[in-house]
């Protein structure tokens, strides 16, 4: 694919052509949320609850922050006034 009909691409041309795919996968994932988000305030978005482990689901960032000692901080905090 970075060989062109008219020769080589150029350096930076072909690094598009390598992110390109996963630029087209990022965008289909933004216009999936958008278009779930328009659903929810349409109110045409039907929740399920099922079982599950979040620990499994949830997100890199989110497992990330959980190990982080703000977080931890942050909770210790949260559980000492709830204790109250």
């Amino acid at each position: 694919m970075t060989r062109g009909e008219h020769g080589e691409l150029r350096e930076d041309a072909r690094d598009q052509v390598r992110i390109a795919p996963d630029s087209a996968v990022r965008l289909q994932r933004l216009v999936d949320q958008l278009l779930d988000a328009a659903r929810a305030e349409a109110g045409e978005l039907k929740l399920e609850r099922v079982p599950g482990d979040l620990g499994v689901s949830s997100p890199s960032w989110l497992k990330r922050s959980r190990r982080s000692p703000s977080a931890s901080a942050s909770r210790s905090s949260a559980d000492s006034l709830s204790a109250r």
